[in-house]
């Protein structure tokens, strides 16, 4: 799911580079308000609330999870 404190929201499917750094595919996107795209553009803009549904090997989709966990602040 794509939370505020994992970094994605407001991001597009393709600047998160999910696939080339995951491996995993999206095949899907339900939308916050419950709509589903089944062939989402990787032009789209991930909101908060929306959740990914993807296919991968267990390594690829753990990846895929690591990457909208919640991120730690960096100290500057």
């Amino acid at each position: 799911m794509v939370t505020d404190m994992c970094g994605a929201a407001g991001k597009t499917i393709r600047e998160l580079n999910i696939r080339k750094d995951t491996g995993a595919l999206i095949v899907a996107l339900r939308k916050r308000d419950g709509t589903f795209d089944t062939t989402p553009n990787p032009e789209v803009r991930l909101d908060d609330g929306d959740v990914l549904i993807a296919a991968g090997t267990p390594e690829e989709l753990r990846a895929l999870e690591d990457l909208f966990g919640p991120q730690e602040a960096v100290a500057s």
